[in-house]
């Protein structure tokens, strides 16, 4: 068979390269499974196409989420997260701050604020300078009912001025629901004074009493008044010849627990008259009252003198 390589149209020549047609190579032979179609490309979720380039979407800057650095003892912890999509694909990330609650793990250095403890031990180290805190701060250990109501604190302080003070507090609720406290303080100062404080310094001193060998205390209702003494609760008067003027009140910290009469006579400087002395819980107010026949007489007079002996409990 024959081919023709140029052609005339219209007188003019044309030529005609025959090895290849369309851009498909003529005279070869077509393989039997050839399959001649076009096909199209889509990008899929999470992917984009442009020409012939497929391309996978970001949306996160390069970096390293979370801390490199070891880190050890009491520590707010950073805790790395993650945020993805349905693809897997990293979408954000950062961190979480984490703190520590529930215990304190401490190795060197100052522990500021409270130790609380609530239904559990606390195990306090024996390091040189333990639970002694720089500054003007108390450092604490507090044990407490489940409540939160009754409580027993030990502090102790080292001020800037040098001195060192140890605190002892106890709370407590009465049986009407009131609450009680006592706190006891011991100090040292720089130049070696020694420090003592209570805060109910009279009731300290009464549950001392009751704890080992009571001793007798003296006072008295004033110049030239009468005479006191106290042996823990109990408190007893004398006088012979106190003038009603001179009769005083009594101090704090030795009244009677409630209006109470003290028997007594009363000489006006001729006669005697059986009387008493009224003690005011109050305000330790003495009043010196006499029966003349049948009345009942008060006197703040110089010229009556009193004799008395009797005892009380005080409050």
């Amino acid at each position: 068979m024959a081919y023709a390589n140029n052609i005339i149209i219209d007188g003019t020549p044309i030529e005609i390269n025959v090895s290849t047609i369309n851009g498909f190579t003529v005279n070869k032979n077509v393989p039997a499974d050839a399959v001649f179609s076009d096909t199209t490309y889509t990008a899929g979720t999470g992917l984009s196409l442009t020409n012939n380039t497929f391309s996978h979407s970001n949306s996160i800057t390069p970096g390293t989420i979370g801390s490199s650095t070891d880190t050890s003892g009491l520590v707010n912890l950073h805790v790395p997260y993650v945020n993805f999509d349905a693809q897997g694909h990293i979408t954000g990330g950062g961190n979480r701050i984490h703190t520590v609650t529930g215990f304190i793990q401490k190795t060197g250095g100052v522990v500021t604020g409270n130790i609380n403890r609530k239904n559990s031990n606390v195990t306090i180290g024996t390091t040189s300078n333990n639970g002694v805190v720089s500054g003007n701060e108390d450092g604490c250990y507090d044990c407490t009912d489940s409540n939160d109501e009754y409580y027993g604190r030990f502090c102790g302080r080292a001020s800037d001025d040098g001195s060192v003070t140890a605190f002892i507090e106890a709370r407590n609720m009465k049986t009407d629901g009131s609450f009680v406290s006592n706190r006891l303080s011991i100090g040292v100062k720089k130049d070696g004074t020694r420090t003592f404080s209570v805060s109910d310094p009279s009731k300290f001193r009464e549950d001392l009493n009751l704890q080992k060998e009571i001793t007798t205390e003296t006072s008295s209702t004033g110049n030239n008044g009468f005479s006191l003494k106290r042996y823990g609760k109990v408190v007893s008067i004398q006088g012979i010849g106190i003038t009603a003027n001179n009769r005083g009140t009594l101090p704090s910290g030795w009244r009677p627990e409630e209006l109470t009469r003290i028997p007594c006579v009363v000489f006006n400087g001729s006669n005697y008259y059986y009387g008493w002395l009224a003690l005011n819980n109050s305000n330790g107010a003495i009043t010196v009252h006499y029966l003349n026949g049948t009345s009942d007489k008060t006197t703040t007079s110089a010229s009556y003198s009193i004799h008395v002996s009797g005892t009380w409990e005080i409050i």
